[in-house]
């Protein structure tokens, strides 16, 4: 499950500059989150 733990990571990282530029921290959670969802979306459909 070493993708999980790099997605963490990204997760993470992403929120921690989203908050660092000064943005919401609710609209950074909201946004990181988003993009996590779609990415992972992306890759299933892409196995299928």
């Amino acid at each position: 499950m070493s993708n999980l733990q790099e997605y963490l990571i990204i997760l993470v990282v992403a929120y921690s500059l989203f908050v660092g530029s000064g943005v919401n921290p609710t609209v950074a959670a909201v946004v990181v989150m988003a993009g996590l969802f779609g990415t992972l979306s992306l890759k299933i459909l892409y196995k299928a």
